[in-house]
């Protein structure tokens, strides 16, 4: 009965750091809001197969807006991990 157990727990433990791994090899796609004073000009990283590759906004006035952070672009509302290929 131990002997049943101990491969068990081994075998979640096993588990626990296998997906522990995955979470951190993928980027925190959590949008963060940008302070943009008039004039100012950011540019984001569209999902393919999105026209134009890039969005880039350009404040009329004082504006606060949600932006991709590095390694992640854009998919409608959402930002989501860049894939590579291969």
């Amino acid at each position: 009965m131990w002997k049943m157990s101990k491969y068990f727990l081994i075998a979640v433990i096993l588990a626990i750091f296998y997906v522990a791994g995955i979470q951190a090899q993928t980027p925190n796609c959590t949008p963060r809001i940008v302070s943009l004073r008039r004039g100012q000009r950011v540019c984001q990283r569209n999902c393919p197969p999105r026209v134009p590759p890039y969005l880039c906004v350009t404040a009329t006035k004082d504006i606060r807006i949600p932006v991709c952070p590095s390694g992640c672009c854009r998919a409608g509302n959402i930002c989501v991990p860049i894939k590579r290929p291969g």
